[in-house]
C-alpha cells in the first residue's frame, strides 16, 4: 500500500493491458514520464497519494483505462497534472491539483471525466482544459482559482 517511487527513467507506476493497480499513501515524484500512467484497458485506483515534480505529466489515463483518484495531491509537474485521453473513464475526487506548469486537468479525445470537490489552483495554464467535443466532462463543487489562464477552457 505505501511506497516511495522516485526518479524513474520512464513512468513511476505503469499499468497497461487488463492489469489492475491499487496505490494508497504512496509518494511518486521526479519521474521522466508520467508519475502514474494507466493505459490499455487497465484499472487504476489511487488513494491519498502524492504525485509531483515530474519531468512530464502527473497522472495520465489513456486508451480505455479506468482511473479513480481520491484524496490525492498532484502538483508541480511539467505538463498537465492530470491528463485524461483516448476513451478513458476517470473520476477525480477531493484532490489538491496545483502549481503545475501546464493545465491542472487536461481532458481530450473521447475521454469521460468526472471531477468532484477538488482544489485546482496556481497552474501555469487553465484550471481545467477540455480539447475536442467527443468526450465528456462533469465538474461539480470544485474550487478553481489563481491559475495563469482561465478557470475552465472548452475548445
Amino acid at each position: 500500500h505505501c511506497c516511495r517511487v522516485r526518479k524513474c527513467a520512464r513512468s513511476g507506476l505503469f499499468c497497461t493491458a487488463f492489469a489492475e493497480l491499487y496505490a494508497e499513501h504512496s509518494n511518486v515524484f521526479g519521474c521522466a514520464f508520467a508519475g502514474v500512467e494507466c493505459a490499455g484497458q487497465s484499472s487504476c485506483r489511487l488513494i491519498s497519494c502524492r504525485v509531483h515534480d515530474g519531468a512530464r505529466g502527473g497522472v495520465l489515463a489513456l486508451g480505455r483505462a479506468q482511473l479513480r483518484v481520491d484524496r490525492c495531491e498532484i502538483y508541480a509537474n511539467a505538463m498537465a497534472n492530470v491528463s485524461l485521453r483516448g476513451a478513458s473513464v476517470s473520476s477525480v475526487q477531493d484532490c489538491d491539483i496545483g502549481t503545475g506548469r501546464a493545465s491542472g486537468v487536461f481532458v481530450s479525445e473521447e475521454s469521460r471525466a468526472e471531477l468532484i470537490h477538488n482544489l485546482i489552483h496556481q497552474n501555469g495554464l487553465c484550471g481545467i482544459e477540455r480539447c475536442g467535443h467527443r468526450g465528456s466532462l462533469s465538474a461539480e463543487s470544485n474550487v478553481i482559482k489563481d491559475n495563469k489562464s482561465v478557470a475552465i477552457s472548452l475548445i
